[in-house]
């Protein structure tokens, strides 16, 4: 597996970085490379994306050279990666952003555009359902307070439930460098499998409860296990998570189904068919924002906390060239010549290691202050009108106040 590539021109740079990116023939954790470049060239299109692997660095020797961008390429785009650029001129290069979604380095990614196709078209359904005679799902129906703060909430359930579903499988798998089926045995004995319990008792606590207090406890569950989240440190393992997955666990069930029951309670049934169509809408649009909102966050963060922890270590410091010599020494016993470049690797991995960690916590923090947003709105939500739905007295509690002298129907 090839660590350092010599290129000559933008076809050579480009299958170094698709060989080193996530996917690549030579994409690996913990590994530092090299791309030195042999001349200078003009760019026909974008380079590649970098998206290296967890805990890997690139470094790039310009050796003088000269990227010329034409004044309508971009130069060098990093979407994860401690990224080094040595003796290399670039000019007349763009700044854009990446193409969006979740393409690889090898083809541009759509979900940019995607995104605002799909927003046009949600837009144009709106003004559709407002101008036809007999609308299938007319808007109206937002306009209900319980019920459009129902969606509001159903919306908010979907991201704070990102902590589940992403931050931590993708911690153990970025910085624990754990497999999937590893991290995954965490998730289905602590967060799967409790649920077949849970799920069953937050319909026995609807059944007497009011369906707002239940999804409070819910969202507290969900508060409580982000804010233990913002905790980590780079030390933590498969069992620290427990904890926290088990407490997302009781947040799943609690939250879902009595936030639907809670929106049915406040619905007129003639607009039944109108109210599907958004709760659907929200459930699955909010997933997709949840994934495309969590990725672009943890992406900036660890790019600004790399570029932070960067500038305490400076080239030259008494304890930068300390941990290099002694990183060095070590390295020799497996060759001095690569000794001094694996040392340098390991130290930019480790910082890499550290804004991660991080970046994971300022997760954590945002799907926190989602949680605490959900329970603002749902303290908004007023009592629903008696129904079917409508929670019964506990038999209990009327024969005692039968006892002592209460009438009770």
């Amino acid at each position: 597996m090839p660590t350092s590539f010599q290129v000559a021109n933008q076809t050579d740079l480009n299958n170094a970085i698709a060989q080193i990116d996530v996917g690549g023939a030579s994409a690996a954790n913990n590994t530092a490379y090299t791309i030195t470049l042999t001349a200078s060239f003009t760019l026909g299109t974008d380079l590649y994306a970098i998206n290296l692997a967890g805990g890997s660095s690139l470094t790039v020797e310009g050796a003088n050279a000269t990227i010329d961008g034409g004044g309508n390429q971009r130069g060098f785009f990093v979407y994860s990666g401690a990224v080094a650029i040595n003796n290399l001129t670039i000019t007349n290069a763009v700044a854009v952003g990446g193409a969006g979604g979740a393409g690889s380095s090898v083809s541009n990614g759509s979900g940019g555009g995607g995104m605002g196709a799909g927003g046009a078209l949600f837009v144009a359904f709106l003004i559709n359902e407002m101008l036809v005679h007999q609308p299938w799902a007319h808007v109206n129906v937002l306009f209900s307070r319980n019920v459009g703060l129902s969606l509001v909430v159903i919306l908010l359930y979907t991201l704070t439930s990102l902590s589940n579903s992403s931050l931590v499988p993708n911690f153990l798998s970025i910085v624990g460098l754990l497999r999937p089926e590893q991290s995954g045995v965490l998730l289905l004995s602590f967060g799967a499998l409790p649920m077949v319990v849970l799920v069953p008792f937050s319909i026995f606590l609807l059944r007497y409860f009011d369906a707002r207090g239940v999804v409070v406890l819910g969202f507290s569950a969900f508060a409580a296990a982000n804010l233990w989240g913002t905790q980590l440190t780079h030390d933590w393992a498969r069992g620290d998570f427990v904890g926290i997955v088990m407490l997302q666990s009781i947040g799943q069930s609690l939250t879902l189904c009595p936030i639907i029951i809670l929106s049915l309670s406040n619905l007129d049934p003639t607009r039944a068919t109108s109210f599907a169509a958004y709760i659907q809408i929200m459930r699955l649009g909010g997933a997709e924002i949840g994934v495309a909102l969590m990725g672009t966050w943890l992406r900036v963060r660890e790019q600004i906390h790399s570029h932070d922890l960067g500038l305490h270590i400076e080239n030259g410091a008494f304890d930068v060239m300390r941990r290099l010599k002694q990183l060095g020494d070590y390295f020799a016993s497996h060759g001095a010549g690569a000794a001094p470049a694996r040392a340098l690797g390991t130290l930019a991995a480790r910082v890499q290691r550290e804004a991660n960690v991080l970046a994971y916590i300022d997760g954590f923090w945002l799907c926190f202050w989602l949680a605490m947003t959900a329970l603002f709105f749902v303290a908004l939500i007023t009592r629903a009108p008696p129904g079917p739905f409508t929670p019964e007295s506990f038999g209990f509690a009327k024969n005692v106040l039968r006892k002592c002298g209460v009438t009770v129907s």
